[in-house]
């Protein structure tokens, strides 16, 4: 008696774009890769399907899908975070801003925010050893 096996290609090689679908999902690249790990991972997985056993690597390309997912579902939560407002930029300080010259509850406050005199003068400073000096 002898024992076949039904193998049709004792050695399978790896399908390539497995390979990239799980690079890409693991290196995001600013979210570029995830897309790209969910497309060669669909593409991936269709070719080893149709391969017959010839080509292995389907447990890399569905890994590439769902990292790709993951990084696809952070980039919308971002998005949508981003949106609704959660996630805002800093005051800025009022010399930077188109309104400056507005209100201000202290002579100290106003000086602080534009670094001006009550006249509208710019107040420098000289860079003294380690420490800097108003002039």
């Amino acid at each position: 008696m002898t024992n076949q096996t039904t193998n049709r290609n004792p050695n399978p090689r790896v399908n390539g774009l497995a390979v990239a679908s799980l690079v890409l999902g693991i290196v995001w690249l600013m979210w570029v890769g995830s897309i790209l790990a969910l497309v060669f991972g669909y593409i991936a997985r269709n070719q080893i399907d149709r391969s017959s056993g010839a080509e292995t690597g389907r447990g890399m390309a569905v890994a590439g899908v769902v990292l790709g997912w993951v990084g696809v579902g952070t980039l919308v939560l971002i998005v949508t975070l981003m949106i609704s407002g959660v996630f805002t930029m800093p005051d800025m300080p009022m010399m930077n801003r188109p309104d400056a010259g507005g209100e201000f509850s202290s002579n100290g406050e106003r000086i602080f925010r534009t670094a001006t005199n009550d006249s509208g003068e710019t107040i420098g400073y000289e860079q003294g050893p380690g420490t800097g000096a108003p002039i």
